[in-house]
């Protein structure tokens, strides 16, 4: 049985989450918002500033506007950051999250970093993608979320067309590394849109979203790790290369930076 105090911290956050969810729209936000607030914090009867306040002081961001319009802003951006981070592989996982001090800027970086190590190989879809991506995210950290979901549906059309013609490449391993790079954009873009709510204008970190949406992210992903699992199989090494075995060590870290990403959601989504 629950003590007062856990019994009074609870209620707090009960109370916190109904709040907060008449900005979020949705009813799981409770979890979410423990993760990152304090208790101690969700006393205060502007529970949707707390909120908001608290998680822009960790990501370091500057807004001017009313509490929702600062809570929409904040909790979009920091769904983003959790997602990108997770998928380019520059953060923790989605249930320890630290958001302390890391911005989109970092994010930009890494897709620069991106272009730059894929330069030889990288085709017209795919550096759409890319920019596109990026452009997107300018747009988030500008507070113009319908905008940057716009962006992010034309982001992920180029990252099909960039797998589909890695695919038509044939087996050699810089075609797998061209599929699982656009896969990763895919996913990225995927995850964001799918979890935009256009009531609420809000992009919804995964734990938040409803059942419903979660299982249809997860078998979204479930398809696109199951395509680039086979393929790995297919992938043609020369015989008599010296590197044979470091080159099938490096196409299953390609893959496991795929499947890092995709299980933990594809987990919680079909349990």
């Amino acid at each position: 049985m629950a003590s007062g105090s856990e019994a009074g911290t609870s209620h707090v956050i009960e109370a916190a989450s109904s709040s907060v969810k008449s900005v979020v729209g949705s009813s799981n936000v409770g979890d979410w918002v423990s993760k990152y607030v304090d208790p101690s914090l969700l006393f205060d009867e502007d529970v949707v500033g707390v909120v908001a306040n608290t998680i822009a002081a960790q990501l370091g961001l500057e807004f001017k506007g009313d509490a929702t319009q600062k809570a929409v802003y904040v909790l979009s951006y920091a769904a983003v950051v959790e997602i990108a981070s997770q998928v380019f592989g520059v953060g923790a996982s989605f249930s320890s999250m630290d958001l302390t001090g890391f911005t989109l800027a970092q994010i930009k970086q890494t897709l620069k970093e991106i272009k730059k190590m894929i330069g030889v190989i990288l085709e017209t879809p795919l550096k759409n993608a890319i920019e596109k991506m990026t452009t997107a995210f300018n747009l988030l950290e500008n507070c113009q979320i319908a905008d940057a979901i716009i962006k992010l549906r034309d982001a992920e059309n180029d990252a099909i067309t960039a797998y589909n013609y890695a695919v038509l490449e044939g087996n050699s391993f810089a075609s797998f590394e061209k599929a699982v790079i656009s896969r990763k954009l895919q996913m990225c873009a995927k995850l964001c849109i799918y979890s935009y709510d256009s009531k609420s204008e809000i992009i919804q970190p995964f734990e938040v979203l409803d059942e419903s949406k979660q299982r249809v992210i997860a078998l979204e992903l479930e398809r696109d790790c199951h395509d680039r699992n086979q393929s790995k199989e297919n992938i043609k090494i020369p015989s008599l290369s010296v590197k044979k075995s470091s080159k099938r060590q490096e196409l299953q870290t390609l893959l496991n930076s795929l499947l890092k990403v995709a299980y933990p959601i594809i987990s919680e989504g079909l349990k």
